[in-house]
């Protein structure tokens, strides 16, 4: 019997908290019910492989222990159609019932080793290819058990993991179910989506979180009732900025690591301006500088990560840069990171990131306040060829094609979506200017601009320039997916009506609301009232062998 897991399918404390749901305490007893019911139901499956695509936490975490007691290879795909990439062959899990197997008595999971099970992770790195990371449980569970030693969570009595990350990413199951099960802490299986949702969090909590959510709270000014008592940042950087505030009123640490690598480092202070390895990782680098790890966190012997870096001493070091961050263009060697921090500097520029698109470097920026301003005022060229200006003393390579967006596009491990920001330029089609976005559980309002000298205004209508009906319908399909998390086909749209034009360079407001099987769309002007244009998408449906 897995008696790695601290509490979970022993009598002892099958009366314990194991996962608190939709306001709803389950035991250890009742999740080891819930567990062998499924585990019974996957194991009559012929595939020998599973794939959870559970989208709620609660689901998710069910078929993945039942998928563990199974004897089933498992696959989590943050994405299916990565799956359908790599024709695995999989049975695909989503929903578990959650009460009929309550009734049932006490039932005994057969004995495993955590060896054995092998978990398949997904990730593109700097491509858009899905990439395969395979580990053993066994790897998961003596990482759980090391972050468990390191930040001595054990002293800190009964806590509660909330997170915001996806059990499907090494991050999220690794601190969000690994270290709460291994610890015998509980799951809060309500995954927060929205910053709102962090304004209830228990005084008890440790709470998972990436710096793009974590920034949203500062952005927003949530105050919470209650104060986490730990919070973990883990994805990409967290600025200083956001760090600070956060310690305020949280112990708050910054992991660093990889979905190959698992943990690597940590820092507990926004003053630290290196990280401090974890104790049973071990670190050196390569001849061009490259961080290079050695842990039982992964199968392989040691792995070579893209990060440069510079030692402090045996037990710290910081990181330089990416070496997958340096673009080859116009046979010139054009650091990605340098233009970025030099754009961020500028007062126009709240956030940036550059890439090679078509063998030209590509930029992605979101503006400052006052970079809308001036972009209201002068129009994109004229912005683009201030922020170009501001670049001369630091490269000889200029971005030659930009694209002015609400966000950055993140996934939701909380790194830059390279795939996403791809597509947006092989578009080619001009994107709104975002100036507002406000957004909670169900609905979202983006306050935008269409501005004058986009694209599609040109041969539509010379003399009088109006948005193309299949502009706002691209659009408003675009932010509903990238608002709700959903797949909508652009086919699939009813109720289509077109009220009134929307000229250049008018501020007008998108409102989406999400439904369960729909997602609806209006183009209004707050003030006036007037509506341009409405309708309403149907989601995709899931599911099936792949």
């Amino acid at each position: 019997m897995l008696k790695i897991f601290k509490k979970f399918n022993t009598k002892e404390y099958e009366n314990d908290t194991a996962l608190v749901y939709k306001q709803k305490n389950y035991t250890y007893k009742a999740l080891a019910q819930l567990v062998f019911a499924q585990h019974i139901k996957l194991k009559n499956i012929e595939c020998k492989s599973v794939a959870i695509a559970s989208e709620d936490s609660f689901d998710f975490i069910i078929n993945f222990l039942s998928s563990i007691y199974s004897g089933k290879e498992i696959f989590l795909p943050d994405d299916i159609n990565k799956l359908k990439k790599l024709q695995t062959g999989c049975f695909v899990v989503t929903e578990t019932p959650k009460e009929a197997a309550l009734a049932a008595g006490r039932n005994v999971l057969p004995e495993i080793s955590a060896d054995d099970v092998v978990i398949n992770f997904f990730t593109s790195g700097t491509t858009s290819e899905p990439k395969l990371i395979k580990k053993t449980l066994s790897n998961l569970v003596i990482e759980a058990c090391d972050i468990i030693e390191e930040f001595n969570l054990s002293r800190h009595g009964e806590l509660v993991f909330s997170s915001t990350a996806r059990l499907s990413h090494l991050f999220g199951l690794t601190f969000h179910l690994m270290v709460p099960l291994c610890g015998g802490f509980v799951v809060n299986a309500d995954r927060i989506n929205y910053p709102e949702q962090a304004e209830s969090l228990a005084q008890n909590t440790f709470f998972i979180s990436t710096p793009s959510f974590l920034e949203k709270i500062y952005k927003h000014n949530i105050i919470m009732q209650t104060s986490p008592k730990f919070v973990l940042s883990s994805g990409s950087k967290l600025s200083d900025e956001i760090f600070s505030y956060l310690e305020n009123f949280s112990h708050t640490t910054e992991v660093y690591g990889s979905t190959e690598t698992g943990v690597i480092a940590y820092r507990k202070s926004a003053k630290s301006h290196f990280l401090k390895k974890f104790k049973n990782v071990e670190t050196r680098q390569d001849k061009a500088g490259r961080l290079v790890v050695r842990s039982c966190y992964f199968p392989e012997d040691e792995l070579t990560t893209s990060d440069v870096v510079a030692f402090e001493d045996s037990e710290h070091f910081s990181i330089i840069d990416r070496s997958d961050r340096i673009l080859k263009i116009q046979e010139k060697r054009v650091s990605a990171t340098e233009i970025e921090q030099a754009l961020k500097r500028h007062c126009f520029v709240e956030n940036a990131h550059c890439l090679k698109i078509d063998e030209k470097l590509a930029c992605a920026v979101v503006l400052s306040d006052s970079g809308k301003g001036h972009f209201l005022n002068a129009g994109n060229l004229e912005t683009i060829k201030v922020l170009k200006n501001s670049l001369k003393d630091t490269s000889e390579i200029l971005p030659q094609r930009w694209r002015f967006l609400g966000e950055i596009p993140e996934n939701a491990r909380g790194k830059v979506d390279r795939e996403k920001i791809e597509k947006i330029f092989l578009t080619k089609l001009s994107y709104p200017l975002v100036l507002k976005h406000t957004q909670d559980a169900k609905s979202a309002e983006i306050e935008l601009v269409f501005y004058k000298n986009s694209n599609f205004f040109k041969g539509h209508f010379d003399d009088y320039p109006l948005t193309p009906g299949v502009v706002q319908l691209f659009f408003a399909h675009w932010f509903a997916q990238s608002c709700f998390e959903v797949k909508i086909s652009s086919e699939q749209v009813k109720k289509i009506k077109f009220s009134n034009p929307i000229k250049p360079d008018k501020v007008i407001r998108l409102y989406l609301i999400d439904e369960d099987k729909t997602v609806s769309w209006e183009y209004f002007d707050k003030k006036s009232g007037d509506k341009f244009s409405s309708g309403i998408f149907t989601k995709n449906k899931g599911g099936g062998l792949v």
